[in-house]
């Protein structure tokens, strides 16, 4: 089996530069699009290329992000909170704007670039690292919360784009809310096609029923009715994520990662013991 000295040693420098790495590659190849529709589609693809290639370097020991570890109904136990957020998120819509509905090949390119390409990047590469490397006993909460807060820190681009501080604030709040429970439904299943269809489901929804934003951006000035109660939401749907990796269940978070992962039974360098979610 390969050693990953950099893994074993600094797990947590490890996650970092395997999120940087993707991020760049990432963007730096869908600089070279023509169009913002082919923009967005290359960005999926080369995250996806690189999620494969991330599995090839931790094979034989990680199985890979896209099996699904546990029964299709703790799926769909799991993924109520969300559903409840979707719903609740577009009533906010309705509330501020009306029954607006815009669909466009532009919001179901920017949906799939974004749920593929954030999930991986964010979680997808970053989160197999921590559970399987860092000496932690409440690295689900960790990890967790290192993968939210950057999640919601790259939402300071909009800043650039022309969007108003406030509204920057808020994003980012609903994005970290966002990151904790998707990092939890990761942890919970080790499956992230799952959360990049709830990521990419809930993008097309705010673009098609939300006309204040556009190209991703939030263009209004004013903070609403429903983007309050939005706000509320999100935070809701955090609390759920963390209860969804409380201690009570790390037992099963760690069963998740133990089958995703074949267990060397020989010393590691340091003379530890490999074990799987340890």
């Amino acid at each position: 089996m390969k050693e990953h000295r950099l893994s074993n040693n600094h797990p947590m420098l490890s996650m970092i530069l395997a999120l940087i790495l993707t991020t760049v590659f990432v963007e730096s190849i869908a600089m070279f699009a023509k169009s913002e529709i082919s923009m967005w589609l290359t960005k999926a693809a080369v995250a996806a290329i690189i999620l494969f290639i991330h599995q090839w370097w931790f094979s034989p020991e990680y199985k890979g992000a896209l099996k699904t570890e546990i029964p299709f109904n703790e799926v769909l136990k799991l993924s109520v909170p969300y559903w409840f957020m979707l719903g609740l998120s577009y009533v906010c819509n309705l509330i501020d704007y009306g029954p607006v509905f815009r669909p466009t090949a532009t919001a179901i390119a920017m949906a799939v670039g974004a749920g593929v390409s954030e999930e991986i990047m964010i979680r997808g590469v970053t989160i197999p690292i921590g559970m399987r490397y860092l000496k932690n006993k409440n690295k689900p909460l960790v990890i967790t919360l290192i993968t939210a807060i950057i999640f919601g820190a790259i939402h300071l681009s909009s800043l650039a784009a022309g969007s108003v501080p406030m509204m920057v604030a808020l994003q980012i709040v609903t994005a970290i809310c966002a990151g904790i429970f998707f990092a939890a439904v990761f942890l919970r299943t080790g499956n992230i096609l799952i959360t990049i269809i709830m990521h990419g489901l809930y993008d097309w929804m705010c673009f098609v029923t939300d006309p204040s934003v556009s190209s991703g951006v939030m263009t209004a000035a004013n903070v609403t009715t429903g983007l309050i109660i939005a706000t509320a939401v999100d935070i809701a749907l955090a609390i759920a994520g963390l209860y969804m990796i409380r201690p009570a269940v790390r037992a099963d978070i760690d069963a998740v990662w133990e089958r995703k992962s074949i267990v060397n039974d020989k010393k590691d360098t340091k003379g530890e013991q490999y074990y799987a979610g340890e």
